[in-house]
């Protein structure tokens, strides 16, 4: 006991390393922790807590943080795009369950898990000012199996920090803040380990049985710890600094652009004068992250084990987020002495981020934003590209975009996972905004220069004016807003226009934030105005010599909004290909090719103008049309229902059908389709809800469309065509998926020409039958489909330059279902008088339902190592023409 009073002692006479945390709470920390089964996924520690109550209160209870309670459920924010780069097998669940609490006399402690990560300890005795306390906590963790930087993966194992229970920080009334980042305190860590281990910046060894070691942290926040059963380091240099990488495999491509980078990134700090005085030595671990390139830890960082893993040209946007991590390392003990719980993370993360953009303009990158480099400008009237600019779906895709709002839904780190404050980078942008660039970069520089105030003392000190209420905003949680642009008033004199613009905010919450005006006259001349967002809606005044040519909202995009298509007048729009899929029949040596496309707002907008054309072998043509969304937002692109209308013109070459009587076998060639023109009017209402398009998860969504031929519109024939159809998405897994299609249709009129009557065969509909085949050819179509989707193989990297294979998914089809009033019904009657026919009612009877069977393989690829896409193959054989041969198919996209 002596020995940790003298510790508590000399704590409290150096108390400048928790001056700076203003928690009256003096915390010691001994951990006996036992890694001997961590490659199974579990552990055992008992923490022994030695504190000192420097509050004026009295504490009846203490609150501990158990961080891996977390994963007791699936995590939150999860969705089709995120959910397999968090779980690869489906939802693994962990926890931290407390065995017992116990005083220094070995007396049993009352305690209470009062939430999934929280636990209350009642003392016996309330804790007195100045009174010294002592627990034992025995505790048994499971960690889950799941990527980032807390779980296991591959017999390795990354806990980024609070892997035991650890004391939520205090405040000065005597108030336990969970949602804080953990409280400075003194660590002694021992135990033992079965895999090499990284504790700190130092690497345990081990060679066969289970190792033992020490390891003590003073003033640390946290401790994180690597597992690894094969460990390599390479160690990089400087003139004052050197820098570790430690990775999972000796032979990587990432090593190699590593190596580049941070050279260059040595070369530029040596050259540095406003920097803080370095640690010694900085280290990178290599971890299998999926959502993020970079993770802070303490005190070293985590890098992805994709880092690098895309073309060569893009690969200098995995390196801003690499650069960042260094810089947080380097400056995380200088920010953690004195900045409190509340703000020491977002603090460190603002200055690295300064830092970062310091190292980006020293290295002149052309383009920090990925959306303004020009192949990608160019290539925007692409659906993939367009997709990648305004709704990006793929991993990483926060590294590419020079965004001020970082977005983390699942928030999977120990210092975020239980509070909504803004990343650093965006205090950062706001401190910009309010001071300036110029006072904001000299905030930066006087607070390393400074040794003892925090960072908000220092803004204030350079800003000349308090900043505890708009500080106070910026912390809270942000609300979801929607700006748009109203009425634009304008009043004409002889020499100047006079005018009005109103801009209204759209939230259900009091909220305010500045919010800038862009005015762009005729001649070039822009004027820039500024609502401090105080009211719910507010009125730009100014005048101008030139008439207004755009107004638009945020033109620096320093807002984060919902909608941003009623952010411009005239809004902007621009023509993207919406879909083009080709397919080929290898068995009829047949290419299908369909083309459609959109003028819409360039950030979406309700209003879509569409056209197609396609071209299907015995016919030809194209439409033009116009649809309107509404409903919820699925993505910034599209909202989850709406109504469409369209035109269309379509050439079709004649159709020849062999006729057979059946009595006598006689054969004969019949016309049943003449070359022609065919117009035709239609309209549709459509819904669906899911997010991902190359591989949801689960629901999905619907269509009933009818359309009008005539010859009033100009073209050869009358008739008419009506339908439904819908597909589901079931998981029974998350890698194991039931996908299940209906599709009925039907059509009419006597001159309905045989081109644009329904086939039950074809790779978007019944695989095992030809798309060519009369006999399955009509003017009623039911078609019902289930695809049982599994993952074969996951978390790949296989390079083929062009594109990287990262899954592989297995699908296991069958279709069933029936064409009636058939072309070769038509044939038959012509040809030799047959009276057999059959209606559409006879689509429901099972006994004649046609139905096939197949398999095909569906592999999910990144092309350039970021866009995801997918490649399909598929074979079918039919279960009832069991004469036809194997059938083989190669497409782009999911069969529905």
């Amino acid at each position: 006991m002596r020995r940790w009073f003298i510790a508590l002692a000399l704590w409290f006479l150096t108390g400048a390393a928790l001056a700076g945390s203003a928690d009256p709470l003096v915390r010691n920390y001994r951990v006996q922790a036992d890694f001997s089964k961590i490659s199974q996924g579990s552990y055992e520690t008992t923490l022994e807590v030695e504190l000192e109550n420097g509050s004026a209160h009295t504490l009846q209870e203490l609150l501990f943080v158990l961080y891996p309670g977390r994963f007791r459920d699936e995590l939150p924010g999860l969705n089709d795009l995120n959910f397999h780069r968090v779980y690869p097998h489906g939802v693994s669940r962990g926890d931290l369950v407390v065995l017992d609490v116990r005083n220094a006399k070995g007396e049993k402690l009352a305690f209470e898990r009062t939430g999934d990560t929280e636990l209350q300890v009642s003392f016996s005795k309330p804790l007195e000012p100045k009174q010294n306390a002592r627990l034992i906590l025995r505790s048994r963790v499971k960690v889950p199996e799941k990527y980032g930087s807390f779980g296991r993966y591959r017999g390795k194992t990354t806990l980024a920090g609070a892997w035991t229970p650890y004391l939520a920080a205090l405040d000065e009334e005597g108030v336990f803040h969970p949602e804080y980042g953990p409280p400075q305190a003194n660590w002694d860590i021992r135990g033992k380990t079965e895999q090499n281990l990284l504790i700190g910046t130092h690497l345990v060894r081990v060679q066969g049985k289970p190792k033992e070691f020490t390891q003590k942290f003073q003033g640390a926040r946290q401790v994180s710890l690597w597992f690894s059963p094969e460990v390599f380091v390479e160690e990089h240099v400087g003139r004052f600094l050197k820098i570790e990488t430690i990775m999972f495999e000796q032979y990587n491509p990432t090593s190699t652009r590593f190596r580049e980078l941070i050279q260059k990134w040595l070369e530029f700090v040596e050259r540095q004068t406003d920097l803080p005085k370095p640690v010694q030595k900085l280290v990178m671990v290599e971890s299998p992250l999926r959502r993020k390139l970079a993770v802070r830890g303490e005190p070293y960082g985590f890098f992805s084990d994709r880092t690098f893993k895309l073309v060569r040209p893009l690969q200098k946007y995995h390196a801003i987020p690499l650069v960042h991590a260094l810089f947080y390392q380097w400056f995380f003990p200088h920010v953690s002495r004195r900045e409190d719980s509340q703000d020491f993370f977002w603090v460190t993360d603002a200055l690295a981020w300064r830092w970062t953009e310091k190292f980006i303009q020293d290295r002149r990158y052309e383009h920090v934003d990925a959306r303004n480099i020009p192949a990608v400008r160019a290539l925007s009237f692409l659906f993939t590209i367009d997709r990648v600019i305004y709704t990006p779906q793929f991993a990483f895709y926060d590294v590419f975009y020079d965004y001020v709002y970082p977005v983390d839904l699942v928030r999977d780190d120990p210092l975020l996972f239980n509070h909504h404050r803004p990343f650093g980078r965006t205090i950062y942008a706001h401190v910009e905004d309010e001071l300036g660039p110029s006072v904001a970069n000299d905030v930066v520089t006087s607070y390393f220069r400074n040794d003892s105030k925090a960072f908000r003392i220092v803004a204030q000190d350079q800003g000349k004016h308090s900043l505890e209420k708009t500080f106070s905003r910026w912390m809270k949680p942000r609300p979801k807003v929607n700006y748009v642009l109203g009425e634009h008033r304008k009043k004409k004199t002889d020499e100047k226009i006079f005018h009005e613009v109103d801009v209204e905010r759209i939230s259900k919450k009091s909220f305010s934030e500045p919010v800038e005006l862009l005015a762009k006259t005729d001649g070039g001349k822009t004027k820039l105005l500024r609502w401090k967002g105080e009211g719910g809606k507010h009125t730009y005044r100014f005048d101008t010599e030139e008439s207004i040519d755009v107004l638009e909202i945020d033109p620096r995009h320093r807002l984060w909004e919902t909608t941003l298509a009623d952010n411009r007048d005239p809004p902007k729009y621009k023509f993207v290909v919406t879909q083009y899929v080709w397919t080929y029949d290898f068995n009829e040596n047949e290419p299908t090719i369909s083309l459609s496309g959109t003028f819409r707002r360039s950030y979406g907008g309700a209003n879509r103008y569409n056209i197609s054309g396609g071209y299907f072998g015995d016919a030809y043509g194209g439409s033009v049309g116009y649809s309107r969304l509404f409903g919820r937002i699925v993505d910034s692109l599209r909202l989850s229902h709406g109504v469409g209308f369209g035109f269309s013109v379509n050439r079709l070459d004649n159709e020849l059908v062999l006729a057979t009587d059946a009595s006598t076998g006689n054969q004969a060639v019949v016309e049943t389709g003449s070359k022609s023109f065919v117009t035709a009017l239609s309209g549709s209402y459509f819904f669906g809800d899911q997010l991902s398009l190359t591989n949801p998860l689960r629901g999905g969504g619907a269509s009933f469309s009818v359309t009008w031929g005539s010859k009033y519109f100009g073209g050869d024939a009358n008739y008419f065509r009506v339908g439904t159809a819908g597909s589901w998405v079931f998981p029974l897994h998350p890698n194991h998926l039931l996908a299940l299609r209906g599709v009925l249709r039907h059509s009419g009129g006597s001159e309905i020409p045989s081109q644009l009557q329904y086939a039950l065969g074809g790779v978007t509909r019944m695989k095992g039958l030809s798309i060519d085949d009369d006999r399955f050819k009509g003017k009623n179509l039911l078609l019902l489909s289930a695809e049982y989707r599994h993952f074969l193989m996951i978390d790949l990297d296989v390079d083929l330059w062009l594109f990287q294979i990262r899954d592989i998914q297995g699908a296991l089809f069958s279709n069933w279902g029936r064409v009636t009033d058939t072309i070769q019904e038509t044939a038959n009657q012509v040809a030799f008088g047959a009276t057999q026919r059959t209606k559409f009612w006879d689509l429901f009877d099972p006994r004649d339902f046609q139905s096939d069977v197949g398999y095909g393989f569906r592999f999910f690829i990144d092309y350039l190592g970021v866009s995801p896409s997918l490649l399909t193959f598929d074979i079918a054989k039919s279960l009832t023409e069991w004469d036809n041969g194997l059938r083989f198919y190669f497409g782009v996209t999911q069969s529905f």
